[in-house]
């Protein structure tokens, strides 16, 4: 049997602890999008959460800065590309990945959670997280285009 070679992971809370309680269990959830944002991107919490805030509620109408539509719009906004890893019908988790990633760029990862999806970055060869969730299927990641812009 051979051991599992997981991508480095450190406990990580995104600057969120820096406005808000992370002391509880219940503190730490629904939030995972804004998180992962702030640490790929190297940014604010507080900065990510408002912006994020700013196109759920102008660009779709929700309440809720930790939806996907949000983050999608954001990123790309951001100059950041999604690789979608569902295409070729291959479920790989995400630790699989550890190979093609580089440890002088950022990624967030789409990870499948039960019914759901986490995001989670990659931020300089170490996976940032609450948690450690990288023997969870990798739907896509996001990474920054070589053609950078930048529209916030």
């Amino acid at each position: 049997m051979s051991r599992i070679k997981y991508i480095p992971y450190k406990l990580s809370h995104g600057g969120r602890e820096k406005y808000f309680r992370v002391d509880r269990k219940k503190d730490l959830v629904g939030d995972c999008a804004i998180r992962a944002s702030a640490l790929a991107l190297e940014q604010d919490y507080m900065l990510t959460l408002r912006e994020l805030s700013d196109i759920a509620i102008n660009e779709f109408g929700i309440p809720s800065a930790n939806s996907s539509k949000a983050l999608n719009f954001y990123m790309e906004s951001k100059g950041w590309e999604r690789v979608s890893l569902i295409k070729n019908r291959k479920k790989k988790r995400m630790y699989e990945f550890k190979p093609i990633l580089s440890d002088n760029e950022n990624y967030i990862f789409d990870v499948k959670v039960g019914y759901g999806a986490h995001w989670t970055s990659v931020v300089k060869g170490v996976n940032l997280d609450t948690w450690l969730c990288q023997d969870k299927y990798a739907h896509a990641y996001w990474k920054k285009s070589k053609t950078t812009f930048d529209l916030f």
